[in-house]
């Protein structure tokens, strides 16, 4: 069962993480039909989703072996990291607000565990 706690985990950071990086290659696309369309246009983009989508199945698979609340527990995951994402490579600014939230957040993975 700690596996596959283990597993969800890592994988939903994995499968975030290149979401997250997709969504940045991506910001400059003026319409969501042109972001869409990007993935289909570049192997890089098409990769990033793919492999990110692979890795999200993943974790749903390994997830509702541990517990039936596995898809909120990767979605919560995923916020999680986009947030981390958005500090550390996008350069956002973090306020204390921003910590009360994802404290919160993790807090309420831990109580789903």
């Amino acid at each position: 069962m700690i596996m596959n706690w283990l597993l969800t985990i890592l994988l939903s950071i994995f499968a975030y993480t290149l979401y997250s990086y997709y969504g940045m290659l991506t910001a400059g696309a003026t319409t969501a039909t042109a972001a869409a369309f990007e993935m289909v246009r570049s192997w890089m983009s098409f990769g990033l989703i793919f492999m990110g989508t692979i890795g999200f199945s993943l974790a749903l698979f390994y997830g509702s072996k541990a517990s039936e609340f596995a898809v909120t527990v990767v979605i919560a995951i995923g916020v999680v990291v986009s947030f981390a994402f958005s500090a550390i490579v996008g350069g956002s600014q973090v306020g204390m607000g921003n910590l009360v939230g994802l404290g919160l957040i993790l807090g309420g993975i831990y109580l789903l565990k």
